[in-house]
């Protein structure tokens, strides 16, 4: 069956003048910057949020860490029972030692095999206020490492001092040494003393010593003092090693007086009273075992040094 179509003759709606152009709102055509442009924003978006939370997590974790550094409860995530966790965390105490005493003779023993560490040792110690009279190289008995030993629980605190001045661990009570304090330097040790600023001194202190023999620690040095020293030990040499010692301290008239037959105590002679208190002090640079005695008979003070001497 066909289908009739009809013709229409043209009127005005199908007719428009050559000049006309298209009115109303019409779709520009998308650019490749507008298609993307909602997803960029998106991104951008979504990486500020990851960047502003990064940020307060590493302000965080900084604000935590010195809490927990001072407060190791904290850090291991729970207090220790009976305490409070709002409690400031207490300081780490300061090592402090003891003001050097110079009325507490040091022995110095080279035992190992850097040499001239006897003699740096002891500048050492006598810069910062120690006595040190004597060094030698004679090894203690089981000392295996650089030590600090003292033959008194009267010496410990100086010898704790030495040991923090010269930056030895080892303190330990050796009632075999015949020295107040004798420090042994090995061969670990090295060949260098560290330097002054390592030791922490406590203002006012009491000297270790000054409880011994308070007489001794009020006497100085008196240079014009006669000192003899008489060797009764038998170890060759001994009486100028120790005047070596006393005129190095101060007592610059000792002098060597020979020889004498062997005798078992160290003995720091008087002749009159009023010369104990020197006689003390003198002792006490000796030996800390010496001991001294008022004898009217002897020209000036005398040192015998008997074979209890191991310096």
């Amino acid at each position: 069956m066909a289908i009739e179509t009809t013709e229409y003759a043209p009127d005005e709606f199908d007719l428009k003048a050559a000049e006309a152009q298209h009115r109303g709102v019409h779709r520009a055509k998308v650019t490749p910057w507008q298609s993307v442009r909602p997803y960029f924003f998106v991104f951008a978006g979504a990486v500020l949020v990851v960047a502003a939370a990064y940020m307060f997590i590493r302000l965080n974790d900084q604000a935590v860490k010195p809490e927990a550094a001072g407060n190791p409860a904290a850090s291991a995530g729970a207090a220790a029972p009976g305490t409070s966790t709002d409690a400031a965390p207490e300081p780490v105490p300061q090592q402090t030692v003891v003001a050097p005493d110079p009325n507490v003779a040091v022995i110095v023993s080279n035992a190992g095999t850097v040499s001239g560490m006897a003699g740096k040792v002891q500048s050492a110690l006598v810069e910062s206020g120690w006595s040190v009279p004597i060094i030698n190289s004679t090894p203690v008995e089981g000392v295996t490492s650089s030590a600090v030993l003292y033959s008194d629980e009267q010496f410990k605190a100086q010898a704790e001092a030495v040991a923090v001045r010269l930056g030895i661990d080892t303190v330990e009570l050796n009632t075999s040494i015949g020295d107040a304090i004798n420090v042994q330097i090995l061969t670990e040790y090295g060949d260098t003393v560290p330097p002054e600023s390592t030791t922490v001194v406590t203002q006012g202190a009491e000297p270790a010593g000054a409880t011994a023999t308070s007489a001794a620690s009020d006497t100085q040095p008196d240079p014009s003092v006669a000192v003899a020293v008489v060797n009764g030990n038998g170890k060759a040499g001994l009486a100028s090693t120790i005047v070596g010692g006393l005129q190095a301290y101060g007592w610059a008239s000792a002098f060597s007086n020979g020889n004498t037959d062997p005798t078992p105590n160290t003995v720091v002679y008087y002749p009159d009273a009023s010369q104990e208190a020197v006689a003390k002090s003198i002792a006490q640079t000796v030996s800390a075992s010496a001991t001294v005695s008022l004898d009217a008979s002897r020209a000036q003070i005398t040192v015998v040094v008997g074979t209890d001497f191991e310096g």
